[in-house]
Parts: structure tokens; sequence; C-alpha cells
């Protein structure tokens, strides 16, 4: 893996672009040389996405500065992964945290030990409302202190409910019918009916 980035000077010297700590480590160690890599490129760009793929990062941030990337360069969310060295879909789930709710950002920012795969979670429900649902409800099950609202840890069924059935509604929005076949489709097909037919019912009796 290389250590740094490193272009020419106009002294045709060589100057580190990014990875000074890890450079000033290798010297402290007693090591002459280290791996590097040239580059003719962009060094801001350059020294922005190793400051970004640094270690201690929380998600939150991660995303807020990958959008800040984006909006400097004018990237696109494949040009930002090419330049990252990383994965569209791998973008693409981090930039979402961007649309979690102000209140839930501000909790993963003071809490280091909300796991990304459970941020990326939330920001997948379709609402600001279904989030907030969500995110209480992990905090709850978690023994978490820090909560994004006043409200109780422990759900009432009521709203334990609501979490299931967003929770729900953010899997069949990422559904892909074409994955099932056969048997498993018709099955699919008749469990959505009962569930239209139920919501019509409930939906009519709060309307009365």
């Amino acid at each position: 893996m290389d250590f740094r980035w490193i272009r020419r000077h106009n002294a045709e010297q060589p100057m580190i672009v990014s990875g000074h700590r890890r450079v000033k480590a290798a010297e402290m160690a007693g090591l002459t040389e280290i791996p590097g890599t040239y580059t003719d490129g962009d060094t801001r760009l350059q020294g922005f996405v190793d400051n970004l793929q640094r270690e201690g990062l929380l998600p939150v941030e991660e995303a807020e500065q990958m959008d800040a990337l984006m909006k400097e360069y004018t990237f696109n969310q494949y040009q930002l992964a090419d330049a990252m060295g990383k994965g569209q879909s791998t973008v693409s789930e981090t930039l979402s945290l961007n649309k979690l709710p102000e209140d839930i950002r501000n909790s993963a920012r003071t809490n280091a030990n909300i796991p990304k795969s459970i941020l990326i979670g939330v920001a997948k429900m379709k609402s600001d409302l279904a989030m907030r649902r969500k995110f209480e409800s992990y905090m709850a099950k978690a023994g978490k202190t820090s909560q994004p609202t006043d409200r109780k840890q422990k759900l009432s069924k009521e709203r334990a409910l609501l979490v299931k059935m967003d929770d729900l509604s953010g899997k069949m929005a990422t559904l892909t019918l074409a994955d099932w076949q056969g048997d498993d489709r018709n099955d699919l097909a008749g469990a959505l009916a009962a569930i239209r037919d139920k919501a019509d019912e409930l939906l009519n009796s709060m309307a009365q």
C-alpha cells in the first residue's frame, strides 16, 4: 500500500501532497525508503481524499465531507467513487446519511458506538418521522443514553408496531421482484393483497 502521494516541485524536487504523518512516522522509525505514488493530478483533491479516508472519521462526518467534495469539484457519485477508489454503491450509501434529520446526525456525532450500518438503515426510511422512530427503536434496544428527542426510551406497543411497519415499508421499497420466482412470487402477491385490504379497512375506520 502506498504511504504517500508525491509530485515534482518547481525545482524538480519531490513534494509530499498527502500522508505527511505517515512519512514522519517512517522517519522516526529510521526508514530511509517508503513506497509512494507520483502524480501530476490535482493535489488539493488528492489531499482532500486522503484526509477523508483517515481513521477515526465518524460516519456522518464522512458523509458530510464527501458531499463537500462533490460540490467542490462538481462530481457525480461515479466520479467521486473513482477519485476515492471505492464502489459507487458504497459511496451512495454513505451519502444517504446526509438525508438524516439534524437531531439524529447530532446524536451520531456524539456517539461513536452507533454502527454505520444502523444509520444507513435509518436513512432508507421514507420520512423524517419514520427515520426517528427507527432510530429511537435502535437506541432503546441498545440501551444508549443519547436520544434524538425527549421521548421515553421504552416504546409503547403502538410505537413498536409503527416501527415494524416503517421497517417493512423500507424493505418493500427496495424489493427486487426479478429475484422472486414461481410460488414465492404468488405468495408475495397474496400477502400484499391481504395487507392492502386490511390497510383499506383501517383507513375507512379512521375516517369514520
